[in-house]
């Protein structure tokens, strides 16, 4: 098994209202700010469960709603099966992907799970984001959303990986317990050289004037470069949290991310 770093974080237990909150695991970049108190913040309902590798990065982001207890269930499960999911995490990549997929789906879909979802006041929406060598996995429920971050994205105005998707989540109701369980899943391959990718909660879209609705401010504020020309994730996470405070912003705003360097060549179109 290999070595790992570990994070869990509930907002619930660190709300960090009128503050900027940045942890590290491994190399990945964990951003809490729990809203502005002067435009009614007064409770964070975020959470995130961070798994850090030297050859894969795990990144899940949770935002309930109603109360926190649903995504406190979501990351004690988590926790719970963290043997099962690391051993599929180190299984050779060509199944990896798809064997934690279904890991993941058996783990909501189980009986126990959707009993306990049940007896949870309120839902939480839920995502998920694996990436390994040069190629990123996501599954999520609900309007979180995960962008991938490279300039040859960006020349034709692509930033995110998924859409959110709103009246789905995880808890007391259930968008995976329905007859068909309802979710968005993918797999994207990144480009050559450094890939930048973050997870982020409405709460850095839903605040002030909503600036960062536009994607190409998110890629440029995430993917600044300092003056020795390497880009710092952490300092950009604050800048992005900083001003989410600074537009007001009352729901809490959480912010996950970390980049890779692809030495691969990746897809380009016959000639």
């Amino acid at each position: 098994m290999s070595t790992y770093s570990e994070l869990k974080w509930l907002g619930n237990d660190e709300m960090h209202l009128d503050e900027i909150d940045i942890k590290k695991c491994g190399s990945i970049y964990i951003g809490s700010y729990g809203g502005n108190t002067e435009a009614g913040a007064d409770k964070n309902e975020d959470g995130a469960f961070v798994l850090s590798d030297s050859d894969w990065k795990f990144a899940m982001i949770l935002d309930a709603h109603t109360s926190s207890e649903s995504a406190k269930l979501v990351l004690n499960y988590m926790i719970k099966y963290k043997e099962e999911l690391l051993s599929v995490l180190n299984l050779p990549i060509e199944t990896m992907f798809a064997k934690v997929e279904n890991l993941i789906l058996d783990i909501f879909l189980s009986k126990e799970f959707v009993q306990k979802s049940k007896k949870v006041k309120g839902e939480t929406a839920c995502l998920i984001c694996i990436q390994r060598e040069q190629y990123v996995w996501w599954l999520s429920i609900g309007d979180n959303l995960v962008y991938l971050l490279h300039p040859e994205f960006a020349e034709l105005g692509q930033y995110k990986l998924n859409q959110r998707q709103f009246y789905q989540w995880v808890g007391q109701v259930n968008s995976l317990n329905l007859t068909v369980p309802c979710y968005s899943t993918g797999i994207r391959e990144l480009r050559e050289g450094w890939n930048y990718i973050y997870l982020i909660t409405d709460g850095v879209l839903e605040c002030g004037e909503r600036p960062f609705e536009n994607s190409k401010l998110i890629y440029d504020v995430l993917t600044k470069s300092e003056d020795n020309g390497k880009v710092n994730i952490k300092s950009n996470i604050f800048n992005l949290l900083n001003r989410v405070n600074e537009e007001k912003g009352r729901d809490s705003a959480t912010t996950i991310g970390w980049a890779y360097y692809n030495k691969n060549k990746a897809c380009r179109p016959s000639r």
